[in-house]
């Protein structure tokens, strides 16, 4: 687990990440029949409110890195969550909905996947370099 303080670009991404959640956020409050829908997508929005504002505060800056990515993503996966609930109520077929879920996620987790092996090496890479010159100034 990353215990490194929130860095000022993490930061940024964050911010970013809460306004696209919170505009698909009010697509759903828009265009959703349900009242039960609404609920819980007021619910998440004013988490996410909260969580931006939090973040443009500097709240997160004692904090790790896993837990701001972890509260930052409170939102996307209930989105995630509703948009599945929808595509059940339309397409009523549990095979159609597991098979575009499945070509919807292979995609996004493949490209995250991707990026958390490419940030492991190159922290790993820093930290070997870090470690050469030290022993190299030691001799």
């Amino acid at each position: 687990m990353n215990s490194e303080p929130l860095s000022s670009e993490l930061a940024q991404e964050l911010r970013e990440q809460s306004k696209t959640a919170l505009s698909v956020l009010v697509a759903f409050l828009a265009f959703s029949p349900s009242n039960a829908f609404q609920a819980v997508t007021l619910g998440l929005f004013l988490y996410t409110v909260s969580l931006h504002g939090l973040t443009c505060m500097g709240y997160f800056q004692g904090t790790s890195n896993f837990l701001c990515n972890c509260l930052h993503a409170i939102p996307f996966i209930g989105i995630f969550v509703m948009a599945t609930i929808e595509l059940v109520l339309v397409v009523r077929s549990p095979g159609v909905v597991i098979i575009v879920l499945v070509l919807c996620i292979l995609l996004p987790f493949a490209g995250g996947f991707q990026r958390a092996w490419w940030i492991q090496e190159k922290s790993s890479s820093a930290q070997s370099e870090g470690h050469g010159s030290t022993s190299r100034e030691a001799a």
